[in-house]
């Protein structure tokens, strides 16, 4: 048997409650970004949009249409949301939130003081969300 023919098999007795100790949710590497897809039936492709939309803060919601006149303005939110996106355990959205906050263009007053940005509470409660909903 090839070797990926293995882990498929592995990965099946695991989610049918046959595999040796294994479980299907440490097995699970569906990223938060299909999850999210998924639960909420928006297409992979209009994940990114769909997430900034919900995840600004109302006030950023709001002016949205203006702050998008400049240039790459939500370039650090989408790079956020693509790297949350890539997580499949919640656990790792403390190290992405961190970079987020850290991140060059975050240090402006639009940003920091009228929060005109993503709100990390509101991605991180979509994430718990999502990665609690699979693991009941």
């Amino acid at each position: 048997m090839q070797r990926s023919a293995v882990i498929h098999s592995l990965i099946r007795k695991a989610g049918n409650g046959q595999g040796h100790g294994a479980s299907a949710e440490k097995i699970n590497t569906a990223t938060f970004a299909e999850k999210f897809c998924a639960r909420h039936d928006v297409a992979p492709e209009k994940y990114e949009e769909v997430v900034l939309k919900r995840s600004l803060y109302p006030v950023a919601r709001l002016l949205r249409p203006v702050l998008a006149l400049k240039a790459n303005y939500f370039a650090a939110d989408r790079e956020f949301i693509r790297g949350v996106g890539q997580l499949t355990l919640s656990g790792d959205f403390d190290s992405e939130a961190q970079d987020y906050l850290d991140h060059p263009t975050n240090r402006g007053f639009l940003r920091r003081v009228l929060k005109l940005r993503v709100s990390g509470r509101r991605l991180r409660r979509m994430v718990r969300d999502a990665f609690s909903e699979s693991q009941i």
